[in-house]
């Protein structure tokens, strides 16, 4: 006597469909949890402006020092925290000087005279940079001081570009890379700048 396979098709499909989400499910979820490292080859990577000036700090990596750009409206707020962290004092004068000054490109221990015999036609190549080592830890509390200010005053999160000119070292690079891990930045673009100085 004939009995009829549809019963049985029907259930094969039914199996497929639940396989087939399964396996979705999965590939999803080790695609969610998957960490993305940037090989220490990679020199650079371009990404279009797409952002807003006033809402971002620049990272500029040169071939062997780093220097930071902060937006005009974070400059007081993010001083004052540097002053009250490495206790130091500035005068009126040296205030004044550091917000009108494009990018900072001293260590900390040197803002004092820097700011004092400060020249805007001296080439900022000629400066030290800023520390980045983790002894010193400079540039990861520039960057986590101005990004507390912009929370405060703007209540957004700040935007971090880096940017690096053609013969910048892999080694300065990743240890910018590491500071920006370890403050879990989120807002990160990259473009590359050779003619930047």
């Amino acid at each position: 006597m004939y009995k009829s396979r549809t019963k049985r098709l029907r259930n094969i499909s039914v199996e497929i469909a639940v396989t087939c989400n399964a396996v979705f499910l999965v590939l999803a979820l080790l695609i969610s949890s998957s960490k993305f490292n940037i090989p220490p080859e990679t020199r650079y990577l371009v990404a279009p402006k797409l952002y807003d000036n006033s809402n971002e700090a620049t990272i500029i990596i040169t071939k062997n020092k780093v220097m930071l750009q902060i937006p005009d409206g974070l400059r007081d707020a993010t001083l004052s925290q540097m002053q009250e962290m490495y206790h130091f004092k500035l005068s009126a004068q040296q205030h004044k000087v550091f917000k009108s000054m494009p990018i900072i490109s001293v260590p900390v221990a040197e803002l004092n005279t820097y700011l004092s015999t400060f020249d805007p036609q001296k080439s900022l190549l000629l400066n030290k940079g800023i520390h980045c080592d983790t002894m010193t830890n400079e540039l990861f509390n520039w960057v986590r001081e101005a990004r507390k200010a912009d929370f405060a005053l703007n209540g957004k999160a700040l935007t971090i570009t880096i940017e690096t000119e053609e013969d910048a070292y892999s080694k300065k690079i990743n240890e910018v890379f590491t500071i920006l891990r370890k403050q879990r930045v989120g807002g990160l673009n990259m473009r590359f700048n050779p003619h930047r100085f």
